[in-house]
C-alpha cells in the first residue's frame, strides 16, 4: 500500500471507483455509519472505504482501519464513503469527486440542530479511544461549519442537482423513526429489506453523548440540541434563517430564534 501524509494524518492510497461501485455522501455525526451498515446489509460481498478523499486524481482513506471488508471473497461492490466534504464544489482538489464513476450515489442528511450539537459535543469532549477524531476535524473542517449542512440541504431539496436525479436521498430522522420508510427504501433500491443495527456504532467515535456500547435512544438522538440552547458557539445556528427554512422544508420543524 502507498502511504501519504495529509495535514498530519497518515493516509493510504486506494483503487478508484468503477461504474459498478457505490458513492456515499454524508456529514459527520449524521448517523452515517448506522445507515452505511444498513446499506451494506443489502449486499452479499463488499469492500467499504471510509473517509475517502481525492488528491491529484487519486483516492485515499485516512488510515488502514478505514477499510472494512465483508467475510466473503471476491467483492461484488466497493462502497466509497465521503464524510464532511463540501461535495458540491470542486474548488478544492481534495473535494473534487465529480469525475468519479459509480453505479449508485447515496446521500444522507440529519436535522442541523442535533447534528451540530453532536459535533460540538465531540469537538469539546473527544473520546479517549479515538484520539484522531478531533485532529481529523481540525484538519478538514470546523465542527460548526454551517455551510456544510446548507450545501447538503440544498442538494437534498433539489435546489442543486450535483448528484443527479437518480441519487438515493436518505432522511436520517425519518429513517431512524419510521420502519416503513426504511423498508420502502430497501425494496425500491435494493429489492430486499435491510437490517438496522441495534447498537451505537463505534466508527467515527460512537455516540457523542452516551457510552460507546450503549443502545441508541431515539428520543435522545432527536433532542441533543437542547444541551446547547444558550451556548455562544451554537447560537449562530439558531439564528440562521436559511438553515431554519431548509430544516422546515426537509424535517417539518426548525428550532430557530428567527421568525420565518
Amino acid at each position: 500500500m502507498k502511504y501519504v501524509e495529509v495535514n498530519g494524518v497518515k493516509c493510504v492510497e486506494i483503487p478508484p471507483p468503477t461504474e459498478n461501485d457505490i458513492l456515499f455522501f454524508g456529514l459527520k455525526r449524521s448517523g452515517n455509519h448506522a445507515i452505511l451498515t444498513w446499506v451494506l446489509s443489502h449486499l452479499e460481498t463488499y469492500r467499504h472505504y471510509n473517509n475517502v478523499f481525492i488528491m491529484d486524481g487519486k483516492c485515499y482513506v485516512d488510515f488502514v482501519s478505514d477499510i472494512n471488508l465483508s467475510d466473503d471473497h471476491p467483492y461484488s461492490v466497493n462502497l466509497y464513503s465521503f464524510e464532511d466534504r463540501v461535495v458540491f464544489s470542486n474548488v478544492n482538489p481534495l473535494l473534487d469527486w465529480s469525475g468519479l464513476p459509480s453505479k449508485q450515489r447515496i446521500m444522507i442528511i440529519r436535522d442541523p440542530y442535533n447534528m451540530y450539537a453532536s459535533r460540538l459535543q465531540v469537538h469539546r469532549n473527544p473520546n479517549k479511544d479515538y484520539p484522531l477524531l478531533v485532529k481529523y476535524w481540525t484538519a478538514w473542517t470546523e465542527a460548526m461549519n454551517l455551510d456544510l449542512w446548507l450545501s447538503f440541504a440544498k442538494e437534498f431539496t433539489g435546489e442543486t442537482n450535483h448528484l443527479g436525479s437518480d441519487c438515493i436521498k436518505v432522511n436520517y430522522n425519518t429513517w431512524l423513526e419510521n420502519e416503513r420508510y426504511r423498508n420502502e427504501l430497501s425494496l425500491k433500491h435494493f429489492g430486499v429489506v435491510g437490517e438496522i443495527s441495534k447498537t451505537t456504532h463505534k466508527a467515527g467515535g460512537g455516540s457523542s453523548f452516551e457510552k460507546l456500547d450503549g443502545k441508541p435512544d431515539k428520543e435522545r438522538l432527536t433532542n441533543r440540541w437542547r444541551h446547547f440552547l444558550i451556548d455562544s458557539e451554537f447560537s449562530p445556528l439558531l439564528r440562521n434563517r436559511e438553515i431554519a427554512r431548509l430544516s422546515k422544508t426537509i424535517f417539518g420543524f426548525a428550532h430557530s430564534q428567527v421568525r420565518l
